[in-house]
C-alpha cells in the first residue's frame, strides 16, 4: 500500500507543477466533455457538457481577483465548484458565542 501512496504523491506533485499549481485540489479528469468558460460581472463559469446532455455549470474559484485557469499546450485545469457537499461534524463543547 506504501508504494501506491508514493505512487500517487509523485504523480500529483508532478501534475501541480506541470500547471503551474502549487495548490491541493481534488482532481476530475473529463476526458470526453465540451467545455467553454464564461464570464458575467466578476463571475465566471465552467460550463461542460456531454454531446447529448444538458450543459453543467461551476463556479470558478478566483485568486486575488483572477479566475484560477491553468493552461498548457494540450491540457486547462479549472480550479472551480461544482456540487460540493461536505459535512462538517463538530464537538459542541468546542462551540462558541
Amino acid at each position: 500500500m506504501s508504494k501506491t501512496v508514493d505512487k500517487y504523491m509523485k504523480a500529483r506533485k508532478e501534475l501541480f507543477k506541470r500547471f503551474g499549481c502549487t495548490q491541493d485540489y481534488f482532481i476530475q479528469t473529463m476526458p470526453n466533455v465540451s467545455w467553454n468558460i464564461s464570464g458575467n460581472e466578476g463571475i465566471f463559469f465552467l460550463n461542460y457538457w456531454e454531446e447529448y446532455n444538458k450543459i453543467t455549470k461551476a463556479v470558478v474559484v478566483l485568486k486575488d481577483g483572477d479566475p484560477m485557469v491553468f493552461r498548457t499546450s494540450t491540457h486547462t485545469m479549472v480550479i472551480a465548484l461544482d456540487c460540493v457537499k461536505i459535512a462538517f461534524v463538530l464537538e459542541n463543547s468546542k462551540e462558541s458565542d
